[in-house]
């Protein structure tokens, strides 16, 4: 499974490809088990995406299902949704970015995680989810394994 970086952009809306990523490996039954279980849940940032932007799962998953490949299909049907505006894309673009961080939201949660997930995990100045995500995805990537 290959999923795009959380800072990827598309539409200018970061998320939104890795997102879409995950949804087409939940189509076609290829997301791994430790993805399954944390898609889409309120607790991550997949449920933060869909909390901030008023989505329901179901809808944007059948959305990409109904895309047949598309990321453009997607982006259509994410803009038409009527809580996405270029303000909240904006400061979803800001705000996402920062989850975990000090100050920021989640980062209490992201504390937990990374006590309990990333406990011997070699990052060290890793202070967002973005960037354990893209911490851990690197290794991933060296080693030629697929996460």
């Amino acid at each position: 499974m290959k999923l795009r970086r959380p800072s990827a952009r598309l539409a200018d809306v970061c998320w939104l490809p890795r997102f879409i990523d995950k949804a087409r490996s939940l189509l076609d039954g290829t997301l791994p088990p430790e993805y399954r279980e944390r898609f889409g849940d309120r607790r991550g940032m997949d449920g933060a995406f869909l909390r901030f932007f008023r989505l329901e799962k179901d809808a944007f998953v059948e959305a990409v299902r109904k895309s047949n490949g598309s990321d453009a299909a997607v982006a259509k049907w994410f803009y038409a949704q009527p809580r996405v505006t270029d303000e909240k894309v904006n400061d979803w673009n800001r705000l996402a970015p920062e989850f975990g961080k000090p100050g920021e939201p989640g980062f209490e949660a992201f504390q937990s995680v990374m006590r309990s997930m990333y406990k011997d995990a070699p990052y060290s100045g890793v202070e967002s989810i973005f960037e354990v995500i893209e911490a851990d995805e690197s290794r991933f990537r060296e080693s030629g394994s697929q996460g």
